[in-house]
């Protein structure tokens, strides 16, 4: 980055390692600030620009888009809805969405603003045709301070830290753009993925020997549902353990998003194959105990011919059984009775 001076514009200049060539610029002009954020794979590089005015009273924000894997890294400009500044800019890790907590100036809770930036909710476009920022939804005044990702992309966490949201958690499907859960972990102070994207972990910790009584990590569900909490005293760190990286490429990983409902299918027809066969199973054992009991039964039957014989001539009044009546009787009873107005 080349700051702007009376002579000349500020640039931002992309640079290839180890060669040191000038491979993309840009000129910027009436620049206050600059920040950049990278894509965690590299694919996008984004500039988040604030321009003073020509009185230089106010500033206004846009951002530059470097899009590094396609042919010239072409270049293109977005300004955020309601010409608001940006406060949060987060990349989806593996994948073509960017959202960005924007706005909530003068007390007011800011927006997020999700973008796809390969034109579209899938992330794909057509045969020919030219990539852009596509705005995907925004979500209006949310109490959120921080947004992170899961490691496999696709589910996100909204998080309101510190005095902004004061531990409240929204945990939000990207694809189906649509809240799965919201929680709240009183003064939480961190939130992280494990690596596998299957839960988040959400912290006190004790910061500066501040809040030591209170600290503790509670173990959420990708969808938000509470598995594990457990209070630590004077706790000071959280970390997951690292996880192997996975043995297939980029591609291979694509083809199994891609066919994943197929394999799904394919497995549950497999998973009900096994319930069948041990549903088949379980009435096999049945009837055997069944027809264990009957030849018991069946074979019981002369002992107990020769046992009715026995007691007929030794005991006959046993036998006996005298005159009985049987009679059936009925009633009725009333269970509830309510009377409605009409």
């Amino acid at each position: 980055m080349q700051e702007e001076d009376a002579n000349r514009p500020a640039r931002v200049v992309l640079i290839s390692i180890p060669d040191k060539s000038e491979i993309r610029q840009k000129n910027l002009f009436n620049v206050d600030t600059c920040d950049m954020y990278w894509h965690p794979q590299g694919h996008y590089l984004a500039v988040q620009v604030q321009k003073k005015s020509k009185t230089g009273k106010s500033t206004t924000t846009n951002f530059e888009f470097f899009r590094m894997n396609e042919p010239g890294i072409p270049l293109e400009m977005m300004d955020l809805p309601n010409k608001s500044s940006a406060a949060v800019v987060s990349f989806e890790p593996r994948g073509s969405r960017l959202a960005i907590v924007h706005g909530g100036g003068a007390g007011a809770r800011p927006d997020v603003s999700l973008f796809n930036m390969a034109g579209g909710k899938g992330g794909s476009v057509g045969a020919g045709a030219v990539s852009q920022v596509t705005l995907i939804t925004s979500l209006k005044g949310k109490a959120v301070s921080h947004i992170f990702w899961s490691p496999m992309g696709k589910n996100v966490v909204l998080a309101g830290l510190g005095s902004s949201g004061n531990g409240q958690l929204e945990f939000f499907n990207a694809e189906e753009l649509q809240t799965m859960n919201f929680a709240e972990h009183f003064m939480c102070s961190s939130v992280s993925w494990d690596p596998s994207g299957r839960f988040v972990a959400s912290s006190v910790l004790s910061l500066g020997g501040k809040n030591q009584m209170d600290n503790g990590v509670t173990i959420w569900s990708f969808s938000g549902r509470e598995i594990y909490r457990v209070p630590r005293d004077c706790l000071h760190q959280f970390q997951w353990r690292p996880r192997p990286p996975t043995l297939l490429s980029n591609k291979e990983e694509k083809k199994i998003m891609k066919e994943l409902r197929t394999f799904s299918k394919k497995y549950e027809e497999e998973d009900k194959t096994l319930l069948m066969q041990a549903s088949d199973e379980v009435m096999r054992r049945r009837k055997a105990l069944q027809d264990k009991f009957a030849a018991w039964h069946d074979s019981k039957k002369d002992w107990l011919a020769q046992a009715r014989d026995f007691i007929q001539r030794k005991y006959p009044h046993l036998l006996v059984e005298g005159k009985h009546t049987v009679q059936e009787v009925s009633r009725e009873e009333i269970i509830s009775m309510e009377e409605v107005t009409v």
